[in-house]
């Protein structure tokens, strides 16, 4: 790729700011596209070259994972490989793990379905909107501005009806919140105090520990059926996605029928 491209593109956007006129979606998608293809077609390549005449004495196999933040150092590290052993069992066909099809009791079906019906609803021509639907963005107060605009609200309001949300361009990060179940947050200790934080909800198969100390998956008295335990995750800043929007919403109805069900 041209990097002057992604130049112009940061000094439009840079201008903008400076000016304090708005800065469209379109043309900060078209940004992230730009990013996307330095990353893959220019950094990626010269890291790979680079490393590569840095290794020729190493017989020993790692590998490297490279955290950057705009505005931050750029750090790098190795990561532990590891490979995790089963048990095997000749006599039973090893089904039922989570890859195979245990359903996760906090996934719904229903909205996974409409968010596959919306991304393919999309046009085609114009990648910019489905980039901006599947990105990541810094808070949830950006996610509902971006996805709240004029320009996005036509694509936006009807699967916001169908999570049950008000459709108006007017749902605040705040009514958002106070939507959510209790099981739904968690209580994070910083050194300005005590914030609940948003979790997601999940289902992962259990990991034992051999005497030997190897980590094999547990399954039930069968042999096949796997002990699922739950995990919670919590949503960080710049990891706000449209699909962990709906996600929660899902949650959201499964927490609440729950409640509804004790009560009854």
């Amino acid at each position: 790729m041209d990097i002057k491209d992604l130049e112009d593109a940061n000094e439009a956007i840079a201008m903008l700011k400076e000016l304090d006129l708005p800065i469209s979606v379109e043309q900060l998608g078209k940004r992230q596209i730009l990013e996307t293809k330095y990353l893959d077609e220019v950094l990626l390549p010269q890291i790979q070259s680079y490393i590569q005449s840095l290794v020729g004495q190493l017989h020993k196999p790692f590998s490297l994972v490279v955290d950057y933040e705009y505005g931050m150092p750029v750090l790098v590290r190795i990561a532990q490989k590891t490979k995790l052993k089963d048990d095997v069992n000749l006599s039973k066909p090893k089904i039922g793990t989570t890859r195979s099809g245990v359903s996760n009791v906090y996934s719904s079906g229903r909205i996974l379905d409409e968010w596959k019906r919306f991304i393919e609803s999309l046009p085609d021509k114009n990648p910019i909107y489905k980039y901006t639907f599947t990105q990541s963005y810094h808070s949830l107060s950006k996610l509902l501005r971006v996805m709240q605009s004029g320009e996005m609200m036509k694509y936006t309001s009807s699967l916001f009806k169908i999570l049950k949300l008000p459709a108006t361009g007017k749902l605040s990060p705040t009514k958002f919140m106070e939507m959510l179940e209790p099981e739904q947050f968690v209580q994070e200790k910083t050194k300005d105090g005590t914030i609940s934080r948003v979790v997601l909800w999940s289902q992962t198969q259990k990991v034992g520990n051999k005497y030997d100390g190897t980590r094999i998956k547990v399954f039930k008295e069968d042999g096949i059926t796997p002990v699922m335990v739950d995990k919670v995750r919590k949503i960080k800043e710049g990891q706000w996605t449209l699909k962990r929007f709906c996600e929660l919403m899902a949650q959201k109805e499964y927490f609440a029928n729950l409640h509804l069900n004790k009560r009854n």
